[in-house]
Order: C-alpha cells, then sequence, then structure tokens
C-alpha cells in the first residue's frame, strides 16, 4: 500500500529525478525527468505533479487490493481441495512426526549444552533465582530496539548501541558455542571484549571456555578469564543466577593463586550480585567495603599500652576552639609533649573505672549509603544502584571537649613552668580531677627550701656555749608598714563614698604607736550597702588583685575611645553595624580601630584581642576578663 503523505513528499524535495514516478510505477515518465534533471524543467513538473498525487495513490492502491484478493482466493480454492487429503494423511504422520522430534530436540540438546550446570552450582547459592527485571535487561540488548516512533506509517526505529551492549550481543550470540583444542595465543587487553579478540584468540576463548566449565582450569591469560566474567556479570552466557555467582566463585577459588589481582576485583562483583538479588547477608560476606572508621580510632587500638606514641596529627582535628598563640608558637614541642602526657593520665583515670577510651570516645552508628555496582566492569544490561548499611565509628562529645580542654590545660602548664603568668582558659570539669597537678613537674610542685652545705670532714661538732642568753619573745613592729597601709586604707574610703567622705568619722585613731584602725559600725553598714556595691567590689578587685603585668601594661596602652570600645562587648560580640557606627561617631574607620587595640594587644599579650566575621566582630574568649579590668581601670580613675 502506498502514503500519499510519501508521495508528496518525494515529489516536492526529489522530484527533479522523478523520485515520485518511480514509487508510483510510471516508469518511463520517471525515466525522462532522471535524464533531463539538468535542466531544472523536472522541478517545476514535479511540484505540477503535486495536484496529481492524491490520484495516482488510489489508482496504484486498488491495484494492489484487486491483486491481494485474487490471490486470496486462489489459495482458498486450492485449500479446500487439499483439505480433504490432510485429514486422511494426518492420522498416519503423527506419530512419524513425534518420533522426529524426539531425535531432534535429543540431538540439539546433546549438541548445546556441553556442560552440566548442575554440576556448577554451589549449594549455598542454589536457592538464588533470577528477577525478572534481569531478564528484561538482557531482552532489551538481545532486541537491540531502544525507542520506536510510529505515526500512521512508515515506522521509524532509532537504535542505540555501544562497545559494551556489543558485547553482550555477541556473548548472547556465542554463549552455546563450543570450542575444539587449538593453540593458545597470548592475549592482553584492559577492557578484553570480543571485538578485542581476532579469529584465532577467539577459538582459543572458546576452548578454554569449555574446559572450564567441565572442571578443567587450564593456563590462561588474564584477560581471557575477565571477557568469561563480564558474560556472568551481564547473564548473557547464562540466565540462571545461581549457575553465575557459582562460577565466578569457582573461577576466583582456582586462578587466584596465579593471579592474585583477581580477588580484588571478583569479590566486590559477587558481592554486587548478590546485593542486586537482595541477599544482603550473603552479600556481607563477601563484601570488602570497610567500616569507615576514623584514622584516630586505628592508632588507639594499635597504640593502646602507649597512647603518647601517637603522632598530634591525629589529635588536632578533634582540637576545637583553640587559636595559635605567640607563645605556642615558640613552645609548641613543649605544649606537645606535656598533652600526649596528659592523653596517659587520661586514659589510665578512664582505665580505672573500668571503662575502656573507645568506648569513651567513640560511638557506633549503622550509616546507609548508596552502592554503585560492578565498578570498572564492561556492563552491557541496564541495573541500578542498591543500598546498603556500613558501620561508622564518630566522636564523641567527650573527646573533643577532653582534648580541647586538655591541650589548652597543656599550655598553661608550659606557661606556668616558663614563668608567664596569663593563661588561657580551661574548662576543668571535662577533665580528671588534679590532672594539672599530676602534669606538673617536680620541680614546681616542690620548692627547694634550702640546699645542703659541703661539711669538712674529720671536724669535730662544737660544744653547746656553757652561758646561753635566752632568747627574746619580744615582737617588733614595723610602725612605717603600719602606716602605709593605713593611708591605703584612707585612699580606699575616698574612692569607694566620695559624695559621704564629710559624714564618715575619721577611721584612724592615733593615740599612740599601739594604734588599732577600726571602722565604725554605722558608717560600715553604709560601706556595703546595695545601693553602691556594684562600684564597691569593681573598685575593690582593681585596687587588692594581683592584675597581671601583661594585662596592666595593655591597659596602660588604651586610650579612651578604646576601652569604650572594649566595654561593648559584654556579650562577647557586637554587630558590624554597631562597631562600625560607634569608630564613626569618634571620627575614625573601624578597620584603623581594630588593627590599633590588636596590635597593643599582641604586644602585650601575645595575641589579637578582636577578630572579624562577615557580619560581625568578636573578642576572643581567652581574653573576655579584659572587659572587667578596663571598667575597674576606668571607675579607679
Amino acid at each position: 500500500m502506498k502514503n500519499k503523505r510519501t508521495g508528496y513528499l518525494l515529489a516536492l524535495f526529489l522530484g527533479v529525478f522523478g523520485a515520485h514516478l518511480f514509487y508510483y510505477k510510471k516508469y518511463v515518465r520517471a525515466t525522462l525527468y532522471l535524464l533531463f534533471f539538468w535542466t531544472y524543467v523536472p522541478i517545476l513538473l514535479g511540484w505540477i505533479d503535486m495536484l496529481f498525487i492524491k490520484k495516482w495513490n488510489e489508482e496504484i492502491n486498488n491495484n494492489i487490493l484487486g491483486e491481494i484478493e485474487k490471490t486470496v482466493n486462489a489459495y482458498e480454492d486450492d485449500g479446500a481441495e487439499k483439505s480433504t487429503l490432510k485429514k486422511e494423511t494426518e492420522h498416519s504422520k503423527s506419530s512419524d512426526k513425534t518420533t522426529k522430534r524426539q531425535k531432534v530436540e535429543s540431538f540439539l540438546k546433546e549438541s548445546f549444552e556441553f556442560y552440566n550446570d548442575k554440576d556448577i552450582i554451589l549449594e549455598e547459592f542454589n536457592h538464588l533465582t533470577t528477577p525478572n527485571d534481569i531478564v528484561e535487561s538482557v531482552s532489551e540488548v538481545k532486541s537491540d530496539t531502544e525507542n520506536t516512533y510510529k505515526r500512521n506509517s512508515p515506522t521509524i526505529q532509532f537504535t542505540v548501541s555501544n562497545s559494551q551492549k556489543e558485547f553482550v550481543k555477541n556473548s548472547l550470540k556465542f554463549a552455546k558455542k563450543r570450542g575444539k583444542q587449538t593453540k593458545e595465543i597470548p592475549f592482553s587487553s584492559y577492557w578484553p571484549t570480543f571485538s578485542s579478540l581476532n579469529d584465532r584468540q577467539l577459538k582459543w576463548y572458546f576452548y578454554w571456555r569449555e574446559q572450564v566449565l567441565n572442571n578443567n582450569y587450564i593456563d590462561v591469560d588474564l584477560s581471557y578469564i575477565f571477557i568469561f566474567v563480564y558474560e556472568l556479570l551481564n547473564y548473557s552466557f547464562n540466565s540462571k543466577a545461581a549457575f553465575n555467582i557459582s562460577m565466578l566463585v569457582r573461577l576466583m577459588e582456582n586462578y587466584e593463586d596465579r593471579f592474585p589481582e583477581i580477588n580484588k576485583y571478583l569479590t566486590e562483583w559477587i558481592a554486587d550480585m548478590l546485593y542486586e538479588l537482595g541477599e544482603t547477608d550473603l552479600a556481607a560476606q563477601w563484601d570488602t567495603t570497610e567500616d569507615r572508621i576514623p584514622p584516630l580510632y586505628n592508632e588507639i587500638q594499635h597504640n593502646k599500652d602507649s597512647l603518647n606514641s601517637i603522632s598530634i596529627t591525629y589529635w588536632k582535628p578533634y582540637l576545637k576552639n583553640y587559636r595559635e598563640t605567640e607563645f605556642f608558637k615558640q613552645n609548641k614541642n613543649k605544649i606537645y609533649n606535656k598533652f600526649k602526657q596528659g592523653i596517659v593520665t587520661v586514659q589510665k583515670r578512664i582505665n580505672d573505672n573500668s571503662e575502656n577510651v573507645l568506648n569513651e570516645w567513640f560511638e557506633q552508628r549503622d550509616r546507609r549509603i548508596v552502592r554503585d555496582l560492578y565498578q570498572s566492569a564492561v556492563m552491557g544490561r541496564r541495573f541500578d544502584p542498591v543500598h546498603v548499611y556500613v558501620k561508622e565509628y564518630r566522636p564523641t562529645d567527650k573527646l573533643t571537649e577532653m582534648v580541647s580542654n586538655l591541650f589548652r590545660l597543656s599550655e598553661n602548664i608550659v606557661r606556668s613552668e616558663s614563668g608567664v603568668k596569663r593563661e588561657i582558659k580551661v574548662d576543668d570539669s571535662v577533665l580528671p580531677e588534679n590532672l594539672k597537678n599530676d602534669l606538673l613537674d617536680s620541680k614546681d610542685r616542690f620548692k627547694m627550701v634550702q640546699s645542703k652545705e659541703q661539711s669538712s670532714k674529720g671536724s669535730s661538732i662544737p660544744k653547746k656555749p656553757a652561758n646561753e642568753e635566752p632568747e627574746s619573745n619580744i615582737i617588733n613592729l614595723n610602725w612605717e608598714e603600719i602606716k602605709r597601709k593605713e593611708k591605703e586604707l584612707d585612699v580606699l574610703q575616698n574612692a569607694i563614698e566620695p559624695s559621704t567622705a564629710n559624714d564618715i568619722e575619721p577611721i584612724v585613731d592615733k593615740t599612740d604607736k599601739n594604734a588599732v584602725t577600726s571602722l565604725d559600725e554605722t558608717n560600715n553598714d553604709s560601706f556595703f550597702s546595695k545601693e553602691k556595691s556594684d562600684h564597691a567590689s569593681i573598685t575593690a578587685m582593681g585596687i587588692f588583685n594581683d592584675v597581671d603585668e601583661d594585662y596592666e601594661g595593655f591597659l596602660d596602652s588604651l586610650n579612651s575611645i578604646e576601652k569604650e570600645f572594649v566595654l561593648m562587648f559584654e556579650s562577647s560580640i557586637v554587630s558590624f553595624e554597631k562597631a562600625a557606627a560607634f569608630a564613626k561617631n569618634n571620627g575614625m574607620m573601624l578597620t584603623v580601630l581594630l588593627t590599633a587595640i590588636n596590635e597593643k594587644a599582641n604586644e602585650n599579650l601575645e595575641d589579637i584581642l578582636f577578630e572579624e566575621d562577615s557580619d560581625e566582630v568578636r573578642i576572643i574568649k581567652d581574653f573576655q576578663d579584659v572587659i572587667d579590668y578596663v571598667r575597674g581601670d576606668l571607675i579607679e580613675n
């Protein structure tokens, strides 16, 4: 049957060659068009012919239908004549056909089944069956038709193929191919497929494959083995899952001594096949995927009795909220050694409580991941990734808190041993009790009160004097020191209550050298009144506390604007806009103000005081007490 659309298209685009006339079997006219196409006149004639396409199409289709009708009638007449003879001979020939069919089936079975799959299937895989999805994926490759477009007629088919699908097609074609004994031809290929083999290598492959199927594992090149492995993975040689997996196991067991590298690939692919079949328990026995274990976990396992031998590199990932100070940069090796001593001490304390450091510092969880199947294999059939569960060891909060605070404590101890008074903040609650005393060197914990003097040998011990004067029990007082302290107390009282200084009676009664300093009870109540308690505590702190020399130098270096800026950080964090507004109100840029303060802090405290984030400014955690010192300094002055 002819299609009008096809006729129109041929006349429009190929009418100059008379293609539409050939289509409708007008051969003489079509030949003239073809002979004179160079004159371009047939182009115009072809377009004119489009007016007659409908008529020509109906005529030729009617002729075709008439011929078909005549053929059908003749066939029916002939069939009626033969039906009687067929019935007479049908019974006599049926028994002969059955016998011949059985002989043919027997011959084909003997010819194509050149191995017994039951002898190959292992007992542990005998229950496995092939899912329909896998069978369909192989059938898709075999049919070689991925997409079909059909609208009325004609039908257009789009076929997509690649080297991996071609491998599956060849495998299906050669699945029943037997091999004859022939000379081995060396073969080596990174991704071996049938297209990589020449004729002589292909003959050897068929011979070797038949030998291993009959339990004769002869020597062969590794690339030949991988071709057979790819056939089994694609279910193109045999559709039975139990057979394919069992054959892979037999190949690995018989060739792993000759090719150790084959073990790595086959164990992974066997696990992939079992995961694809949903046999999770069986797959776990073959799965070589390592549990997700942090490097520190392995190091602790391998060095249970000597944690101090573990490199500091393994501990650093768990060190949080720590900034390297100038002191650290100059004494890092001492701090590292002190930290390792502390780790051993912490481990001993945990063991004393009948606990294990690994259980204390790590927790085990099952995590679901996506497993991509058949990595590095030639796979022409369709398959999907699967979900599997792996064990994951995660560090606990106890580990990060312990490491962070132990490291800070180690730096403080080294500071103390080096004569540096200022310390960084440490949360002692997460560390064992009295850990600092255990880590201090003996020279810091025990002070020498008297050095041993060298005595001369041979001299006698002097005798006790006959007239020994009794020791005097008279106490000598330093009156100048007492007077100085009295003056300091006067200054203190005036600083605390400047507004009520006239109402307070003198606090010093100087009657003689045995004068006693006292406070009036009424004035004492006023001294501790709630109204002025805040100022009193701050001023007292500023006067009596032993301020660190570094802090004292830092406070002296700050001007009034810088001190006011420091007091803005009561909550440790100030928004960038608020800090910039303060700097602008005082006639400077925020960057200049921060740089000036940080330079002074670095000079006196060996570290910066402020750091900038994207939208905020924050004070360094270790220097939050600077705010109290600055407030006390402003009130005192």
